[in-house]
């Protein structure tokens, strides 16, 4: 939670949700019964409507127009792009918690 930097609270509200809408399942961690596991439940997720369709479908579109050159130096930016905010994300956290 704190690589997330959301309270157990918060965690505890999405799982709530999750679980009302029949798509996750929370158990007692036959290890530690302090502890809850939460899994997918895949019955309930296939019964819903896959909202990513329509945007996976609009990107295979997209990357259909690029070569193959293009689209691996689509994929070095975005790599690059996640590792410059990563880090800057770290040093940021870094610099909050100093203070």
């Amino acid at each position: 939670m704190e690589r997330l930097a959301v309270t157990s609270g918060a965690v505890t509200g999405v799982i709530e949700r999750l679980s009302r809408e029949g798509i996750a399942r929370r158990e007692v961690d036959p290890l530690d019964r302090r502890r809850a596991v939460v899994s997918v439940d895949l019955d309930g997720l296939a019964g819903r409507e896959n909202v990513y369709l329509s945007i996976g479908r609009a990107f295979e579109e997209l990357y259909s127009g690029y070569t193959l050159d293009e689209l691996a130096f689509l994929e070095r930016h975005l790599r690059a792009s996640v590792e410059i905010t990563r880090a800057e994300t770290q040093a940021l956290a870094a610099r909050l918690k100093a203070r």
